[in-house]
């Protein structure tokens, strides 16, 4: 269990408050602020919300002194902000390696309501990139194209339409869950998982139906 050192030189790697930590630890603001006095004595109870909490954000505490930030190749994002922080990932990795970014099981409409700050200005500077090409999977009959400046659509068969959107840009995958209250990205950096989700999608791309009628309807 961590010490009250520890716990605010973790605080201090992740530039969280004591009440992002209670938060996030499912605590009172009063207990972080208790249990990072010098000397103090938490109920395990405590100890372990608090480790988990920092826990789910890569932070290890080593023995009784040290605090450490754990690599991962797995990068969370949540909510509004994470979702423009994502998106702005997905440019920013597109910008410096170019290529291709293929997503699978696309509802604009579920992107729109998490729409990123300055949607406008992200749509314009996808479009601006010269070495991008962009291609969509989207639901049998769906003619919602908010990207098809840039990107270009087909559709999967009802019955293979699936509820988490997936994304391969550069060397990562991302997996998205769209929630009623929020919304969730994970996105893994491995050159070989992208590679072979890569190929997955090629092989539903080639099965997919071309698009007719009117679109953005």
């Amino acid at each position: 269990m961590p010490t009250p050192s520890q716990i605010r030189a973790a605080r201090g790697l992740l530039n969280w408050s004591q009440k992002d930590l209670a938060e996030r630890a499912g605590v009172t603001e009063a207990t972080i602020r208790n249990s990072e006095k010098d000397g103090a004595s938490p109920n395990a109870k405590t100890l372990e919300k608090i480790t988990q909490a920092l826990s789910y954000e890569n932070i290890d505490f080593i023995g009784d002194r040290g605090v450490e930030e754990r690599r991962s190749d797995v990068q969370r994002y949540v909510g509004k902000d994470g979702f423009t922080a994502f998106a702005w990932d997905v440019f920013e990795t597109a910008k410096r390696y170019g290529g291709e970014i293929v997503v699978n099981n696309v509802n604009e409409r579920l992107f729109e309501k998490w729409k990123i700050e300055d949607n406008q200005a992200y749509q314009e500077a996808m479009a601006q990139l010269s070495n991008l090409k962009c291609k969509f999977l989207v639901e049998e009959g769906d003619l919602y194209f908010i990207a098809s400046d840039y990107a270009e659509y087909r559709w999967t068969p009802k019955d293979q339409f699936g509820n988490i959107p997936f994304y391969i840009y550069g060397n990562k995958t991302a997996l998205i869950s769209f929630d009623d209250d929020t919304v969730t990205v994970y996105v893994i950096e491995n050159q070989s998982i992208s590679d072979f989700c890569r190929k997955q999608f090629y092989l539903s791309w080639q099965n997919a139906i071309i698009p007719h009628g009117d679109r953005n309807g």
